[in-house]
């Protein structure tokens, strides 16, 4: 019989992924702009056991590429919305190149916020744990 293989990730957070990484709208359509698709992927890294009753909105401006999205965390899972209709809990306002350089391991985030190179206003517990929403 075959080997069974670990998965890095639950099937349903893979494919959330996947689908954020190839930059196709649900329509099938449109290419989905890469803000959006980064924020889909990070997205879908949200660990819902994390959740402690309490619903938290994210929200990221992209301030030198003009993007802004709103991430509602919640005890089903999450979602993003382009529209900015959601009550913001914690607000990040960062460079592309600084959140991305964060997400792939080349700076800390918390030496980055030290240094000033990106903001964070309201609930700051949610940066605090970042690895506890977010880890992989």
């Amino acid at each position: 019989m075959g080997q069974q293989l670990d998965l890095l990730y639950p099937k349903e957070v893979f494919e959330k992924m996947a689908d954020a990484s190839w930059g196709v709208s649900k329509d099938g359509e449109n290419t989905v702009d890469e803000t959006l698709s980064f924020t889909r992927q990070m997205a879908a890294l949200y660990n819902k056991a994390a959740y402690d009753g309490k619903e938290r909105v994210i929200e990221i401006t992209y301030t030198d590429k003009g993007k802004t999205y709103q991430i509602l965390l919640g005890k089903d899972g999450s979602e993003v919305f382009e529209e900015l209709t959601l009550t913001p809990t914690t607000i990040i306002e960062t460079p592309w190149d600084v959140w991305t350089s964060i997400s792939r391991g080349e700076i800390r985030g918390d030496a980055a916020l030290m240094k000033g190179m990106y903001k964070v206003n309201g609930d700051f517990e949610l940066m605090i744990n970042w690895s506890d929403f977010f880890g992989g």
